[in-house]
């Protein structure tokens, strides 16, 4: 349900769409009479009381009276049904949530984060509520203070493998292994592995990806100029930078996707290599930004690094995940490097060592 804007009305949806309105609460249409793909599972008003909007557990979003449509999670594929939504003040946006805490924003609704991979299974989550004033965050219950990381390992505790990218087309692939890892990209962010579908054929049900980040770079102020974030002024750097990562990020989830796969784990490539800010504090907010698209799209994500790269480009940032630590040597003792923290906060899941002409990897 969802009240007028004076307290004076209330508006009912039922699952089939059917919308009853009371008091001063004005009818302005319903989606009873149409085919639904899913049940509604929520609704919320428009500031003047003039429209609203309903929500499907698919992610798809009606529109009635002023509600302007700004888009839905209907194609996005959430990873848990949607179980809620809320609307800006001001009427120009509004938020949907799934029952694992994923947050999907719209219009003028700033993400600013979500509660994916915090929630526990046994306890979902099942609305959410608009703050006050401006809009300028949206509220879900519970502690998550305290990051929830995996239940073990992507892979088997010593399971080896190997992982492949843009660099071996052309090239044969190493053996089919129990682990086997992917790149998305052609080196950096926005470019897509030409042989992707190849790779992640012989990679099979084992795949996990990795995407490459790096600062927002070139003329193409799209990929940062607006996003969760909102609209970036000139000079905001956080801003962009946020918006740059989360955009990166969903760039490859969508490329993964529109290919025709599925990724057991999403690995943040964090090398010096590539083009980096100066400024830690805005590399570290590129990296949060693509963590927070991760999660939001329902995946789990990790970083590659070392203590040395992480250090130049994220400072003394921890975001809590695990990582993929990459030695740069070949050696018969990779369990060596494993250990229960890292400098991504989380422990070290995998480890990277040479083989052969292959980069080989070894689960922790």
């Amino acid at each position: 349900m969802a009240a007028a804007s004076d307290g004076q009305g209330y508006w009912l949806v039922a699952s089939d769409g059917g919308v009853f309105s009371f008091g001063d609460a004005r009818f302005d249409g319903s989606a009873g009479g149409s085919h639904l793909n899913a049940p509604i599972v929520g609704m919320a008003a428009t500031s003047d009381g003039q429209g609203y909007w309903l929500v499907a557990s698919d992610g798809g979003v009606f529109s009635f009276g002023d509600a302007r449509f700004d888009g839905s999670a209907g194609g996005s594929h959430p990873n848990a049904p949607i179980v809620g939504m809320a609307a800006t003040s001001d009427g120009q946006g509004y938020w949907l949530v799934a029952s694992d805490g994923g947050v999907f924003s719209f219009g003028d609704a700033p993400f600013r984060a979500s509660a994916s991979g915090n929630v526990p299974p046994e306890s979902p989550i099942v609305a959410i509520a608009s703050g006050p004033g401006a809009g300028s965050k949206a509220n879900v219950a519970g502690d998550f203070t305290v990051p929830v990381l995996p239940s073990g390992p992507v892979y088997g505790h010593g399971s080896v493998g190997f992982d492949i990218s843009y660099p071996q087309c052309g090239m044969s692939y190493p053996i089919r292994s129990a682990v086997a890892v992917v790149g998305v990209n052609d080196g950096s962010a926005f470019t897509a592995n030409p042989c992707f579908s190849d790779e992640a054929t012989w990679a099979g049900p084992n795949l996990s990806a990795y995407l490459n980040l790096n600062s927002p770079v070139g003329s193409n102020a799209e990929r940062w100029s607006e996003g969760p974030d909102g609209n970036c002024a000139q000079g905001d750097a956080a801003c962009r930078s946020f918006n740059y990562g989360y955009n990166a990020a969903r760039w490859s989830i969508s490329f993964l996707h529109d290919a025709g796969f599925k990724t057991r784990m999403w690995w943040l490539d964090i090398e010096t290599s590539n083009y980096w800010s100066s400024d830690t504090a805005a590399n570290d907010r590129v990296i949060a930004g693509a963590l927070d698209a991760i999660r939001q799209s329902g995946g789990a994500a990790a970083i590659y690094s070392t203590d040395y790269q992480w250090e130049q480009i994220a400072g003394t940032f921890v975001p809590g995940v695990p990582a993929w630590y990459a030695t740069g040597v070949a050696t018969f003792f990779p369990r060596n490097w494993c250990a229960p923290t890292s400098f991504a906060g989380g422990p070290v899941e995998l480890v990277q060592g040479q083989a052969g002409h292959f980069d080989g990897a070894y689960s922790c």
